[in-house]
């Protein structure tokens, strides 16, 4: 049975994981409440709180946006990588690296870090291009994420952590466009 579930709540003890359902038997019109425990150690349950606390740290220190799209021909777009420094952040902050995905290449400056804001320099601008990646009518079938960019950040030297970058709708209609023009597919309907 699928079971909905919300963001993560980064605590440093919590309580095992459980679903809690309101059932009735066929027929019946009394409702139950049920408390089902899920396992614990649940990885599954484990990766998902790593992620969801992740991008919670990330978010408290630095914003990642992309800065404009513009018409690069065949190449696809030009754009850019906005990171900014919160005012809560403390020490440097970097980005790693920036991924595509299975329908869009991005490709920015090859120099790792890809970017570094500091107190003394809290913004930076980072140049890309995005093109299609593939343009087969099975990968634009069955993606689930066509947006879903991920950027691997540090904290002030830490570990590496992996967050998705804020795709506006603005920026959905960009790539799309330039996919549609560049694949030869019909417009969006």
């Amino acid at each position: 049975m699928p079971v909905p579930y919300g963001t993560g709540t980064c605590v440093s003890t919590a309580a095992a994981s459980h679903v809690v359902v309101d059932a009735r038997a066929e027929g019946s019109t009394v409702v139950e409440r049920l408390t089902i425990p899920l396992p614990d150690p649940n990885p599954l349950l484990d990766r998902l709180l790593r992620t969801d606390c992740a991008t919670q740290r990330i978010g408290q220190s630095v914003s990642l946006t992309f800065g404009p799209w513009t018409d690069a021909g065949a190449s696809g777009l030009r754009g850019s990588l906005l990171v900014g420094r919160t005012a809560a952040a403390t020490g440097t902050i970097q980005v790693l690296e920036l991924d595509g995905n299975v329908m869009y290449a991005l490709k920015a400056p090859a120099r790792t870090p890809l970017a570094s804001v500091t107190a003394a320099a809290p913004s930076v601008s980072v140049p890309l291009t995005a093109s299609p990646a593939r343009c087969d009518a099975h990968a634009l079938a069955e993606i689930k994420k066509p947006f879903e960019f991920l950027a691997t950040v540090t904290l002030d030297g830490g570990d590496k952590l992996v967050t998705a970058v804020p795709v506006t709708d603005a920026d959905k209609k960009a790539l799309d466009t330039m996919l549609r023009r560049i694949c030869k597919l019909p417009p969006a309907g």
